[in-house]
């Protein structure tokens, strides 16, 4: 019998936790990663000044169990340290930009680095401003205590509350912008800043980070398995031959029996050459009889009118499609369904998110042996680890 062998595509969390948890059962594979660094989302910049700077993925929560137990694994839970210090990103032309996506050698950047070393004045001189509005605002402790979610979101901080907003004018005249006049000598063009801080005191989700910035865990994986890991080797097409896989990079092709792709989906998209319609969502396609054209894209389901005038419908949330009441402005979509009849429900493995022009594909195109790891619908580096290696168990057990 021949040995087994899988072929991960990317090298960030969800790809290296998959291969560091097939290495300790011995399983053949190879890591395929396009540019020359490994990580994906998460980069930490170490700043001249002994600052580090995320660049990606900034912090976790303590309640991250799956991301813990293998961080007391690696040996690394000893570099936990709390995350107090303030985030800070940029709109330009209306777009929120990463800092990532403006560069290190970008004097916007250099001055965030700076900002961030004087981030305890920072901090000071928001928290004196909070005090003064909480002053005159009775809401604002029932606000902060109903609704703990106000500080962060997603990869580039963003002020999410009204509270924020209205106070946002203020934060950037006392502090930022004479910083940043000071750091650039004149005014950003055409960039404003979106400031957030966690160091109101008491956080409901006690964010965390490590010694050294979020790559220390990124790093550790690698040195486990660094002899499995391919730099510099884009995946450029995957090809499925029998009951094999084929990877073809720019000066190779690794045959495979199983693919593990850790890659962003619209990354995947340029891989395969299958066609489908436009689908967002996750679990569930329902095609649905009727020539009406229902085109709806809202954070649950999106229907998509075919040539032959049937409607797919898709949804992250399987059976409970017909209830949805958490999420405003939604639609009911029992009503919907009422009215189509579901002609079939067919079991589609994955569909990717985020575009709507993106591909879904079916069970046959992503059989057994095809995994897709990430934190493609929940973006945190728990989802990211989880599937990872969630994926490597059912690659040794199978």
């Amino acid at each position: 019998m021949s040995r087994l062998k899988v072929g991960i595509i990317g090298s960030g969390l969800a790809g290296l936790s998959c291969g560091y948890t097939l290495a300790k059962s011995g399983i053949e594979f190879q890591i395929f990663e396009a540019s020359e660094r490994i990580g994906g989302r998460v980069m930490t910049y170490h700043h001249p000044t002994g600052e580090t700077v995320e660049l990606g993925a900034g912090y976790f929560h303590d309640h991250y169990r799956i991301m813990l137990s293998l961080v007391q694994e690696l040996g690394l839970q000893s570099q936990i340290v709390p995350r107090k210090y303030c985030r800070v990103g940029f709109i330009k032309d209306g777009k929120a930009l990463a800092l990532r996506e403006i560069g290190i050698d970008h004097p916007l950047f250099i001055s965030i680095a700076n900002l961030k070393h004087a981030a305890t004045e920072y901090c000071q001189k928001i928290n004196r401003l909070l005090a003064v509005y909480s002053e005159n605002n009775k809401s604002f402790a029932e606000t902060i205590s109903e609704d703990p979610y106000l500080l962060e979101a997603h990869q580039t901080p963003f002020i999410v509350s009204e509270l924020y907003r209205s106070l946002a004018p203020e934060i950037q005249e006392i502090f930022v912008k004479p910083f940043l006049r000071k750091q650039l000598s004149s005014e950003p063009e055409n960039i404003s800043l979106m400031t957030a801080t966690a160091a109101l005191g008491a956080s409901a989700f006690n964010l965390q980070s490590f010694q050294g910035g979020i790559s220390l865990l990124t790093e550790t994986l690698y040195t486990n398995i660094k002899d499995r890991v391919a730099l510099n080797q884009p995946i450029t097409k995957v090809h499925q031959d029998k009951k094999q896989w084929v990877l073809f990079s720019s000066n190779q092709e690794y045959v495979c029996d199983v693919v593990v792709s850790a890659i962003p989906g619209i990354a995947l998209n340029n891989l395969f050459n299958y066609q489908s319609s436009i689908a967002y969502g996750y679990t569930n396609v329902f095609v649905i009889e009727g020539e009406k054209h229902l085109h709806y894209q809202g954070c649950d389901i999106l229907f998509s009118q075919e040539e032959n005038h049937k409607i797919l419908g898709m949804s992250r949330y399987g059976e409970r499609l017909f209830k949805v009441e958490s999420f405003h402005h939604q639609p009911d979509f029992a009503e919907v369904f009422q009215t189509y009849k579901i002609l079939q429900q067919q079991s589609w493995q994955y569909a990717i998110p985020q575009l709507p022009t993106n591909k879904i594909y079916p069970s046959d195109v992503l059989a057994e042996n095809f995994y897709l790891v990430g934190d493609h619908w929940l973006p945190c580096m728990e989802m990211a680890i989880t599937t990872g290696i969630k994926a490597a168990k059912k690659i040794i057990s199978s």
